[in-house]
């Protein structure tokens, strides 16, 4: 006997479904959820007890199709008794699954947006009026794609960067990654959103002042990397867009991406997008990074520089050509302070530009 799962659509949006993990599940992923409508996405076994002491247990991923911000809805079909069935739903958190999957629940929920139903025929995931009634103003997603480095081959690593998308779609602004550029045609390698979050407009300039230190600045991508040309502009930090980071000296592309999130959430979207090779770069320089010089093991940074030192990395001489150095001048040398620190001088500096400091 199986139990179906649903999606109650009470929004003015379209949803798809894009993919499910777990066990005894059936369904194919691309299921339209039209605005207003319920619709049956796929099923999950009802576990025997005899058989089957631990149940069924598995997650759905439904997308609004013009922002892609991707909900998880997780189910638990117990083997003893319907009463002891759980469902929970949230936003996407790529690593969900390796989390207990009897207990959950889902890390990233929003329960004015979402909420669940469950009886002994059926699990639903409902997503509320609310999502197109209050909407939020932009979509948070954090993707990432996977490279492959030597001396061992094989061995993977991801390289990460957000994309901040409008409530209806009509824009997107990109916060790359040194190691390469957001695209839209994936590969094997490509996770894309691993991870979503709601934002404000305020928080959205934020995160455009953690990545180049300018509250002004209105640019939909975000790509420029260090530059040792006179000619051209560096950046207020003289690094790009660089978050406040000196790549692979306080940090490299993970922490970027985790300190343009931190405008919008308290969770590490590293953790819960699982990127490869993200808990080697945590040890080294936390989730956010942290001053030079890198602290962690030294077997440990040695396959983070493997990794990627062939990105952006300045030696100590370029950084001094470009004129930056501890004690360099403000504000340069918040380049060189912790987190905490260089976040609240970001805070102060949008305060300032809308009048509320």
């Amino acid at each position: 006997m199986a139990m179906t799962i649903r999606v109650e659509n009470q929004s003015k949006h379209d949803f798809k479904c894009v993919g499910s993990w777990g066990t005894q599940l059936s369904g194919p992923s691309g299921t339209l959820v039209p605005a207003g409508r319920e619709v049956e996405i796929g099923a999950i076994d009802s576990p025997n007890q005899l058989l089957n002491k631990n149940g069924n247990w598995g997650w759905w991923y439904v997308q609004d199709i013009l922002n892609m911000a991707t909900i998880e809805f997780f189910a638990y079909a117990d083997p003893s008794s319907h009463d002891r069935d759980r469902a929970s739903a949230g936003l996407r958190a790529n690593n969900s699954h390796t989390r207990n999957r009897m207990e959950g629940p889902t890390p990233n929920p929003h329960p004015q947006y979402l909420d669940t139903r469950r009886n002994e025929r059926s699990f639903t995931l409902i997503i509320k009026s609310d999502w197109t009634d209050n909407p939020p103003a932009h979509i948070f997603n954090v993707g990432h794609y996977g490279c492959y480095y030597v001396p061992v081959i094989g061995q993977a690593a991801a390289h990460a960067y957000v994309k901040v998308v409008s409530f209806d779609g009509s824009q997107t602004v990109n916060f790359d990654c040194y190691g390469g550029t957001s695209t839209n045609e994936h590969t094997e390698d490509w996770i894309y959103p691993a991870l979503s979050f709601v934002a404000t407009e305020a928080q959205l300039r934020l995160a455009r002042t953690i990545c180049c230190f300018d509250p002004n600045d209105i640019r939909t991508n975000y790509g420029n990397k260090p530059d040792l040309s006179p000619v051209k502009s560096r950046g207020k930090l003289h690094l790009g867009d660089c978050s406040g980071i000196i790549y692979l000296h306080s940090g490299v592309c993970h922490q970027m991406a985790n300190r343009i999130c931190a405008a919008v959430t308290d969770l590490e979207p590293g953790d819960l997008a699982d990127m490869a090779m993200y808990n080697d770069t945590h040890l080294i320089w936390s989730a956010c990074g942290s001053p030079p010089p890198p602290v962690g093991p030294q077997r440990v940074w040695d396959q983070v520089y493997a990794a990627f030192s062939g990105q952006m990395t300045l030696t100590d001489a370029q950084l001094k050509q470009a004129e930056v150095f501890k004690g360099a001048p403000y504000p340069v040398s918040l380049l060189f302070v912790p987190w905490k620190e260089y976040l609240a001088e970001c805070k102060k500096l949008v305060a300032q530009a809308m009048g509320t400091d």
